[in-house]
């Protein structure tokens, strides 16, 4: 499988990267997970954007070791 990696800029991460995987027509984004305290806990308030909007599938890796 083919891979890219980019830096996103912008006030809105969610937005940067569902834009930019419209854009390459993108067949997975993979994300981080980071913490916050809220209803997002589990997986982090951006993954769980990323995952309500992506246009293709998403893998949220662990990194809160």
């Amino acid at each position: 499988m083919p891979t890219a990696t980019y830096a996103l800029g912008g006030t809105d991460p969610t937005k940067s990267l569902v834009e930019k995987a419209e854009q390459l027509n993108a067949s997975m984004i993979v994300v981080g997970n980071r913490p916050v305290k809220s209803v997002a806990r589990l997986l982090g308030a951006i993954a769980t954007d990323v995952i309500r909007h992506a246009p293709c599938d998403v893998l949220v890796v662990n990194t809160t070791y």
